[in-house]
């Protein structure tokens, strides 16, 4: 509705809400954790040449995870989190 049709509704007139079950819920989520993790299949490449120092193995039990990730890069690099968190938030274009 654009704002001069919500001036046209009568105030007793309500939006009805788009309401989600638990189920639906639940489903939304794990469709999106699997959205992740394909993502961050494709991903993986262009973190090992970010991150040299970093296994392939580790960066795929990493799955995409922002906070497991800047742990290994805080290990492996001796870097502070807020350093590491920085560095992965970069590469995954995510706002600190």
């Amino acid at each position: 509705m654009t704002p001069t049709q919500q001036d046209d509704v009568p105030a007793s007139v309500t939006v009805p809400k788009v309401l989600r079950t638990r189920k639906q819920l639940q489903a939304a989520a794990v469709s999106e954790l699997a959205l992740l993790h394909a993502n961050w299949k494709r991903a993986i490449p262009g973190a090992q040449l970010r991150w040299p120092k970093l296994d392939p193995v580790e960066l795929a039990q990493a799955r995409g995870n922002m906070h497991r990730l800047a742990g290994l890069v805080q290990l492996r690099y001796q870097l502070t989190r807020e350093q590491a968190d920085q560095q992965v938030a970069e590469f995954l274009a995510v706002p600190v």
